[in-house]
Order: structure tokens, then sequence, then C-alpha cells
């Protein structure tokens, strides 16, 4: 166990320098802006390419990719409808958030239990994850300071990200290699998202009890949903004891880090999208080993 927390770690450590350093007038939320725009536009198709190359793709691996998208689309469907019949904008901040696991964050944990074999079932998983994310969840994010016209819709299909899943695509079910002359810039700007993101994090978090509360609203509705189908999935289909493990897991993974990135991409609230990532990071080091413990 101690292991596992010596690996992330480095996340309070950054978000605390970051923190301070934001105190300090060092940096400030104009420079949260920047970095996150190089997470968009150069880090998640970075990771994107990186995480799918790993990855032989089958037929038969996508029932697991499948049972992430149930419990996904069961989080995008209840947060939605509540706010829908609350009559409030369906484009905020708990249903971006509820509907982006931050199944990154799990990486270390999943390693440790369940090694190399838990990392690619996870990966897997993640698939949906990330379709999701950045096609329905950003094309939500992105309508909320833009009207629906035609020009929204070609500036949705033109982001990096969307784009670049084609890419990572084609790359993992064709078993295509990457040049290997471009794999240590792939690499370097994979590595460098989290922290970037991590950093950004601090600069935009401000401690009050009242954004702590509406951050760990936003986590309640990325968990409780997503729990429930994820029961119902290991309990009625065909799965084995690893991705019945790994389907929990994913279910309870705090707030994604990408709720943020998109939230400053698309002037959404920033402060909620920051508390709601910085909640579910203290969650995760919490609850995650002790629902690994049981499983």
């Amino acid at each position: 166990m101690i292991e596992v927390y010596e690996k992330i770690a480095y996340i309070p450590i950054l978000f605390i320098i970051s923190f301070f350093l934001k105190k300090a007038k060092v940096f400030d939320k104009s420079s949260a802006d920047l970095m996150l725009k190089i997470v968009f536009y150069l880090g998640l198709p970075a990771i994107l390419i990186d995480s799918f190359s790993k990855i032989d793709l089958s037929l038969v691996d996508l029932k697991l990719t499948f049972f992430g998208f149930l419990i996904i689309s069961a989080n995008l469907i209840i947060s939605t409808s509540y706010f829908y019949l609350k009559k409030r904008s369906i484009t905020n901040i708990y249903v971006v958030g509820s509907a982006i696991m931050n199944n990154g964050f799990l990486i270390p944990f999943i390693k440790s239990y369940f090694g190399e074999e838990g990392l690619s079932r996870l990966f897997i998983l993640d698939l949906a994850n990330g379709i999701l994310a950045f096609t329905i969840v950003y094309f939500i994010a992105s309508k909320e300071n833009h009207s629906y016209n035609g020009k929204n819709l070609i500036r949705f299909l033109k982001s990096p990200p969307l784009i670049f899943l084609l890419v990572a695509f084609i790359i993992g079910f064709g078993n295509i290699q990457i040049p290997k002359i471009i794999i240590p810039a792939i690499n370097s700007l994979s590595e460098l998202t989290i922290p970037l993101i991590i950093l950004s994090l601090g600069l935009y978090f401000e401690f009050n009890i009242k954004m702590f509360v509406k951050g760990f609203n936003v986590l309640l509705f990325r968990v409780i949903p997503a729990l429930i189908v994820a029961i119902f999935i290991v309990l009625f289909f065909d799965v084995s004891k690893l991705d019945k493990s790994i389907i929990i897991i994913c279910a309870i993974a705090p707030v994604g880090f990408n709720t943020l990135t998109f939230a400053s991409m698309e002037d959404l609230d920033t402060k909620l999208a920051s508390s709601a990532v910085s909640t579910g990071i203290l969650y995760g080091m919490i609850v995650i080993p002790i629902i690994l413990s049981i499983l």
C-alpha cells in the first residue's frame, strides 16, 4: 500500500506547490488557462495515441468497453434528465463531471493490485471513457457559450482530441506501429499532461466550504449512478473476476481531470470544476484502497 501512495504522492505535492505559487503571485489563472490549452491541443492527443498504441484490440475485448459505455451513459442520462427537469442548463459542470472517469488516477492502484494484465483491462474499459469524453461530453460542454449552428458543429469536429481519437482508433484496431522517431515526443507530451492539469488545479483552487460541498455533489453525480449500473453488470453478466474488479473500481473513480480542461476551453465554471476534481482526488486516495482490499 505504501508503494501505491508513493506513486501518487506527486499529485498533492504539485497541487500544493501550485497553490502557493499563486498566493506568491508567481502564476495566476491566466497561467492555468495556458497550461490547459497545452493539454488540450498537445497533451490529450498524445495520450490518446500512446494509450491506443499499447492495446491490441479485438471484438471480444470490446465487451468490456461496452460495459464502460453503459456506465457512463447512465450517468449522462440521469444528470441531464435531472437538470432538464429542474429547468437548469444541462451543459453545466455537474453533467460534464458526472460523465468523465478519472481512470488516470487509478493507474498506480490497478498496477499495484492487478499488475500489467489489470492495466490492459483498465485501458480497454477506458476506451468508452475516452470516446464519450471527446465526443458527446465535449459537445455538451461546447454548447454552453455557443449557439447551436453549423459553425459550432464544425468547430467541435475540428477539435484536436476528437481528430486524434479517430487516429488512435485506427492505430488500435489496425495494430499499426508508430514510427520510432516520434515515440519520444509522444511519450514526453503524454507524461507532461497530468502534471500540467494538477498545476492548473492548484491555480484555480480557492477553498471554501460552499465550493467544497458543490464539488462533492458533482462527485456524487459521478459515482452513485455508475456504481449502481456496475453492480448490475457484475451480478447479471458473464464477467471474469478481474473484469468485475476493474468495472467496480472504474465506476467509483473520481471526477476526471478533463472536466477542468473542458471547463477552461469552453468558459464553464472553472472554480467548480477545480473543486470537483480536487475533492475527487482526496476521496479517491481514501476510498479506492479500501474498495480494492475488499475486492
